[in-house]
């Protein structure tokens, strides 16, 4: 197992895209990704959809499994038996352009709030930290900056 997974999910500034493969019938799932937090024994990602990023138990992603250093992303396989494939988007890609639509969005919602990617994945960490109670601490290296927009209690997260 890679020993710090978080120190490479949050270099992640435009968000992620997470390729599953069911075990079993091999069908093959494409999710877009505000976020990837590193969980002891696995990860978590917060899902994105058209309506912007939601975080209920229903969009909050949870997987545990052994993760490796995969190309320029990570590969798991989970204890379910299921493969899991995390890279991080970029926009530039035209490979990843229908499936990257929601992260353009949010990326450009934050942007009119003048928000930047990581004051939000910071003030998301702290919101689903609470549901998550196994997320791994950022790496030493990173420094989250305070946020005055925090709204404890909120479920809906972003915009």
């Amino acid at each position: 197992m890679i020993r710090n997974v978080e120190e490479i999910v949050c270099a992640w500034d435009e968000g992620a895209l997470i390729h599953t493969v069911q075990k079993g019938d091999g069908k093959k799932v494409i999710q877009p990704a505000a976020f990837v937090y590193a969980t002891r024994g696995g990860v978590a990602w917060i899902e994105l959809s058209g309506e912007g990023l939601v975080a209920m138990p229903s969009k909050i992603q949870i997987r545990k499994g052994e993760i490796i250093l995969f190309n320029d992303g990570l590969m798991m396989t989970s204890r379910t038996g299921e493969r899991i494939y995390i890279f991080p988007f970029e926009s530039d890609n035209p490979e990843t352009a229908v499936a990257g639509h929601a992260i353009k969005e949010f990326a450009n919602k934050l942007k009119r709030r003048g928000v930047t990617w990581q004051e939000e994945r910071d003030r998301v960490r702290a919101l689903v930290a609470k549901a998550l109670k196994d997320l791994e601490p950022p790496p030493p290296s990173y420094s989250p900056k305070p946020h005055m927009y925090d709204h404890p209690g909120r479920i809906k997260i972003g915009l």
